[in-house]
């Protein structure tokens, strides 16, 4: 009876597990046709920024038609945000998860078809003043990248005006300079325009767009996954304590963890805490040795690029410092995740934490790391979307997860396309559950 009754369990459990993973097999929702970004720098300054998407709908049974959309925008210091074509509803802004123009269709958009949208703003706190006295004024320019979701064209154009330098090399058409590229899934592509300091009406005040919000998002959320893992890695180690059995009690508790699972990641710290105590309240550690899990541990591999000098009062970086010893602002300009494969051959051999040289790659270090892991082990048996309609969202770090753009003060440092998409989720909170497993 009971061997019956932990099958029937078993078969719940992964009843309720095969949707998700069928969800995360799924494949491509969307694809960006044409992504055109047309930049003027005004007098004072600020830039007077024109957007044109052309977004087309791959599939719409998954997760229903496409209503809604966010791109991400440079930072929060913007004015005149408006829709310019029919096919844009509204749109306002969004600082959920970043800086995004959040911008509602005019209708729910199906597999095939391709929305065309539009719409403009006028942004400030884009560009970094350099030299004493001051010689130059610098626009680094990231637009938005999207994680889930490839773009076939993106086009920046840049007013030519009074302009002094381009970095990287950029046709020239009708006054502008052009850049053309194309994105895979994540990818990202800057571009850095110079002026005379005398061009225009720069303010060394105004020499920043990272602001002090984004910061303390970084820390918030930085604090938030270290609780986390740190109560979740508590709870695995108490599930395999102690040994116990594989009957019914057992079958019961892997149903719990599969239902709690969810629970806890939306809570946050909290739910993680009450997790844990509720395992150890149904004596979670005497189902250990029959789970068919054991203790392991995993290297885990990020490549860091550092910022030269801080971006907040310009302080140069010295020795390892990963924050400004002036200001406190951190000097990281991006963290990537390196699979095995993509380990240069010099560093195959470094599986001891630590921070090893990039090959020669300047400011860019890859960073080990050992953490603990549970895997399958052989067992022994003993006796003893609430879902509305569907939107996307892009990501920055512009283009849906995103993060202070610790070296480009002119970046956009928000998410776009669909919403929830980003595998760098450094301002979003809204944890998947595979990151977990």
């Amino acid at each position: 009876m009971r061997k019956k009754l932990a099958a029937a369990l078993l078969v719940l459990v992964l009843a309720l597990v095969a949707p998700l993973s069928t969800a995360w097999a799924a494949g491509d929702l969307d694809e960006i046709v044409d992504y055109n970004i047309s930049v003027t720098a005004n007098s004072d300054a600020t830039l007077s920024m024109t957007y044109h998407i052309e977004w087309k709908v791959l599939d719409s049974t998954s997760e229903g038609p496409l209503t809604w959309v966010r791109v991400g925008i440079p930072n929060e210091h913007y004015n005149k945000l408006e829709g310019l074509s029919r096919t844009v509803k509204s749109i306002r802004y969004d600082s959920s998860g970043g800086d995004y123009a959040r911008i509602d269709l005019d209708k729910a958009y199906y597999a095939g078809d391709v929305v065309k949208f539009d719409f403009k703003l006028v942004q400030d706190y884009m560009y970094r003043v350099t030299g004493n006295p001051a010689e130059k004024a610098t626009y680094e320019f990231t637009p938005g990248w999207f994680d889930d979701v490839k773009v076939d064209n993106l086009e920046v154009r840049w007013n030519a005006r009074d302009v002094a330098d381009v970095s990287p090399s950029a046709r020239q058409d009708d006054g502008y300079y052009v850049w053309n590229t194309s994105l895979s899934k994540g990818e990202r592509f800057t571009v850095s325009v110079t002026y005379p300091i005398d061009a225009l009406a720069f303010d060394a005040g105004k020499s920043n767009a990272s602001s002090g919000r984004k910061g303390s998002s970084v820390v918030f959320v930085a604090v938030l996954s270290i609780i986390g893992f740190a109560v979740i890695v508590a709870v695995i180690r108490s599930v395999m304590k102690k040994g116990g059995s594989t009957d019914v009690k057992g079958c019961m508790r892997v149903l719990l963890i599969v239902l709690l699972l969810p629970m806890m990641v939306s809570l946050g710290p909290v739910g993680w805490v009450a997790l844990y105590f509720i395992l150890r309240k149904m004596g979670t550690d005497r189902y250990a040795s029959g789970s068919g899990f054991v203790s392991s541990a995993q290297v885990k591999r990020t490549k860091i690029v550092y910022c030269r000098h801080c971006t907040e009062c310009g302080t140069p970086r010295e020795g390892s410092q990963t924050v400004c010893s002036n200001c406190g602002h951190s000097l990281i300009w991006s963290e990537t995740p390196v699979s095995e494969d993509e380990v240069p051959s010099e560093l195959k051999d470094k599986v001891q934490d630590g921070e090893y040289a990039y090959g020669n790659v300047p400011d860019t270090y890859l960073v080990v790391r050992t953490i603990p892991a549970v895997v399958p082990a052989h067992v022994v048996h003993t006796t003893t979307r609430h879902r509305s309609t569907r939107h996307r969202s892009s990501t920055h770090r512009s283009g849906s997860r995103s993060r202070s753009c610790a070296c480009a003060c002119a970046c956009a440092c928000a998410g776009g396309g669909r919403a929830g998409c980003s595998t760098k989720d450094f301002y979003n909170t809204d944890l998947k559950l595979r990151q977990l497993m």
